[in-house]
């Protein structure tokens, strides 16, 4: 939601208050073309692995994909959570997954042709 939310230049603090139909209605008045939220979500998934793609190229590395020590070790002094640290490792592989990324955060081909990327393949990571 977030990318989309970017895409169409809104404030992310109103994320939620809007659903994606709503969205993409609102970018069909807006465009007079035919917009769906599957539109608006491969849209964000072409962003998303853009970026990814372009900090590849510049040098970005799969262990640079952390939060600071003080998430991953201090335990939170209180709330619900209490106690607990962040899983990082946990969420950064099953978000890898979701966006079809492959274990080291390297887009897969089969994602990259998916949404229309192929030429932007990296040679290595």
């Amino acid at each position: 939601n977030y990318a989309i939310y970017e895409m169409l230049t809104l404030c992310s603090f109103g994320r939620g208050l809007v659903d994606r139909e709503f969205l993409a209605g609102a970018l069909r008045h807006a465009t007079g073309m035919d917009y769906t939220v599957e539109d608006l979500v491969t849209a964000a998934l072409r962003t998303i692995t853009l970026e990814r793609l372009y900090n590849i190229r510049e040098g970005l590395k799969p262990w640079m994909d952390t939060l600071p020590p003080r998430f991953l070790e201090e335990p939170m002094p209180e709330g619900p959570a209490r106690g607990m640290t962040v899983k990082l490792w946990e969420m950064v592989e099953e978000a890898y997954r979701a966006l079809g990324w492959d274990e080291n955060g390297l887009p897969t081909m089969e994602t990259l042709r998916r949404l229309g990327l192929e030429e932007y393949r990296p040679r290595m990571m």
